[in-house]
């Protein structure tokens, strides 16, 4: 949030993880339209909507996923990349959360929603149930598993480093805002771009590798990683596991 951050933007990141052959799927759209807000979006090939982006009016989404026991119960709801896609159709951030919280859902995902004039929620969505974080000391971050005791959350059975990775990035950022309290500046892109290439844990890390001792069908990476800058509305995208390479400015 502004309060944490050393020039007063509001940022989000994002490192987005998933099959490593999917990296090769992935781009970045520009959306031009007469009756929708301008907007930039990550998405794959194929796949309506847009999972990580910001829109004309300062509205930034990023989502990740989450398992919770009752997921699939009900298959006729509205599609998760349909609601996004209405995230970065609103002109106000009402309307950017209600697509999220207004009808049940199928399953099960975490969607964080903000807003350049300083505002971050996190919605940890449940087919019935929504749980609401917000930043502790400026900072929010999030991965793979519910916070809330409400939900029955399962992703960690399969992948134990979301217990870590979250909070090893908040408290990564958390360490440039008290070195800005101390009369230094406060966190920067840089130091977002320089948490987001964390290897503790590696290959299960913040900037996560191949397992090369799991089966090929399961090869997950780090396949993009994006820092979005909502108040000039840019992302920085990176394709790939973000040490791998530079990150590349794209502005609406």
């Amino acid at each position: 949030m502004p309060s944490a951050t050393a020039d007063g933007t509001t940022y989000m990141g994002q490192n987005w993880d998933w099959l490593a052959p999917v990296a090769d799927t992935l781009f970045l759209m520009e959306l031009r339209r007469e009756d929708a807000p301008d907007a930039l979006a990550m998405t794959e090939a194929g796949i309506v909507g847009g999972k990580v982006g910001v829109n004309e009016h300062g509205i930034g989404i990023a989502v990740n996923g989450l398992i919770s026991g009752d997921d699939g119960e009900d298959g006729f709801r509205k599609p998760y990349h349909v609601r996004f896609r209405e995230v970065l159709d609103a002109e106000r951030y009402d309307d950017a959360l209600r697509p999220i919280l207004e009808t049940d859902r199928v399953c099960s995902a975490n969607v964080l929603v903000g807003h350049a004039d300083g505002e971050l929620i996190d919605l940890e969505a449940a087919p019935e149930l929504v749980n609401t974080i917000y930043p502790e000391g400026g900072v929010l971050t999030h991965s793979n598993h519910f916070e809330t005791d409400a939900v029955e959350s399962v992703n960690e059975r399969r992948g134990p480093s979301t217990l870590y990775r979250a909070e090893r990035l908040r408290r990564l950022l958390a360490e440039e805002v008290d070195a800005g309290d101390a009369g230094r500046e406060g966190i920067g892109s840089g130091a977002i771009r320089d948490a987001l290439r964390d290897h503790f844990g590696r290959p299960s890390s913040i900037c996560s590798h191949v397992d090369e001792s799991l089966p090929e069908v399961e090869h997950g990476q780090t396949n993009a990683s994006l820092v979005i800058d909502l108040r000039e509305r840019r992302i920085l995208g990176q394709r790939g596991p973000p040490c791998e390479g530079e990150y590349h400015e794209y502005a609406l």
